[in-house]
């Protein structure tokens, strides 16, 4: 009985994988030229407000845990996608904020145990994205988003490659 369970389990883990990873895509940045180019002021007002709380919550000025740094990180998308003046991916987002903000939640969730290093990638990147959308660099920002997209797939993997070795290593050991 044990085992038929631990198969469910892992089951939809893989399937809940699969769908934090089918979210990251959809992020990608199709559309280079919507980066930093098309973002007016009153947009880079809206960025920099998300980015200024973002920066907050990450130093743990606000405490509010995975919780509050999900929706900083996702209300910071948020305000790209509207920068970008691009209204498929500004409805994309907008219809799925609430799951994006989960995702992300997840996400760090999944990224914690190696938190000071990859939270410190990650304010980087942020920092990075932020600069090149304000400074008008389209390029260089799809760029920047392209590369926290992948490297937040990159540490994910990891992630739950190091869970699958783990439950396979407790498996043994019930075995033994």
């Amino acid at each position: 009985m044990g085992r038929a369970r631990d198969e469910r389990v892992q089951s939809v883990r893989r399937g809940a994988h699969r769908a934090r990873r089918r979210v990251v895509e959809r992020r990608r940045p199709d559309d280079g030229r919507a980066y930093g180019r098309r973002a007016t002021e009153p947009d880079r007002e809206r960025l920099t407000a998300a980015f200024d709380r973002l920066v907050a919550v990450y130093a743990g000025e606000q405490r509010g845990g995975r919780a509050e740094e999900g929706d900083a990180d996702a209300r910071f998308h948020l305000a790209i996608a509207e920068a970008s003046h691009n209204a498929v991916l500004l409805h994309t987002i907008r219809s799925l904020f609430d799951l994006l903000k989960r995702n992300v939640v997840t996400n760090i969730g999944g990224m914690y145990p190696k938190s000071s290093e990859v939270r410190g990638m990650l304010m980087r990147q942020h920092t990075d994205l932020y600069r090149a959308i304000i400074e008008g660099r389209a390029e260089d920002a799809r760029n920047c988003a392209c590369d926290h997209l992948d490297y937040v797939q990159q540490v994910l993997a990891e992630a739950q490659l190091e869970e699958t070795r783990v439950a396979r290593a407790r498996r043994r050991q019930a075995l033994a």
